[in-house]
């Protein structure tokens, strides 16, 4: 079973469709679930999708706001439950990091700039013959991919969130003190030249 497991806004759907459109079949899950089946089996693929934390959690959370030292604050207190979104955002890398059996790790940033994402080698990788890729066009695929997509706000335009968010020195500084580990090994290409006082 491939899983594919990501924050909401983070390309999920698109690679869900990527997959399938090579012949593979995927399962879109949540952190929890996959913690509910723990240990996963042998066989068993996880995909970790991972896009900009201050781009896809604010969005998440209020889609149409300017981002706010308000709505910073929401994400990491108890206001959302047990499963606050900044936690949520890095309990999936947590579990990244510990899964014991195939896994894959693909930033969203690489995923829809397509130059530094390899996918028929990914494909090739994940068991899928060389033949069906020989025909795979990749700008197609994304396209329909695009039409399928379920929020309405963004319609076709994949920079949509970029665009709206600005780069708010305290959510980052608060990402990093959240889990220092994670931050270093999987976030540290977001980190911007601002550093806490």
């Amino acid at each position: 079973m491939i899983t594919i497991l990501s924050y909401p806004r983070s390309g999920q759907n698109l690679m869900c469709h990527m997959l399938n459109a090579v012949g593979l079949e995927c399962e879109k899950t949540h952190h929890i679930r996959l913690w509910e089946q723990w240990p996963p089996k042998k066989e068993d693929i996880l995909i970790v999708l991972v896009r900009d934390f201050r781009e896809c959690i604010p969005r998440h959370i209020h889609p149409n706001e300017p981002v706010s030292i308000k709505m910073i604050t929401a994400m990491f207190n108890r206001e959302y439950g047990l499963n606050e979104p900044a936690a949520q955002y890095l309990q999936n890398l947590v579990l990244y990091d510990i899964y014991p059996q195939q896994k894959h790790l693909i930033y969203y940033e690489e995923l829809v700039g397509k130059f530094d994402f390899d996918f028929n080698l990914f494909a090739l990788d994940l068991g899928v013959e060389w033949p069906i890729l020989i025909d795979f066009d990749w700008d197609t695929e994304f396209k329909k991919s695009l039409d399928k997509y379920p929020d309405p706000r963004s319609g076709k335009d994949v920079d949509y969130h970029k665009k709206r968010i600005e780069d708010i020195p305290l959510l980052e500084k608060l990402m990093r003190e959240l889990n220092p580990i994670i931050f270093k090994k999987y976030l540290k290409r977001y980190e911007t030249k601002w550093q806490p006082v």
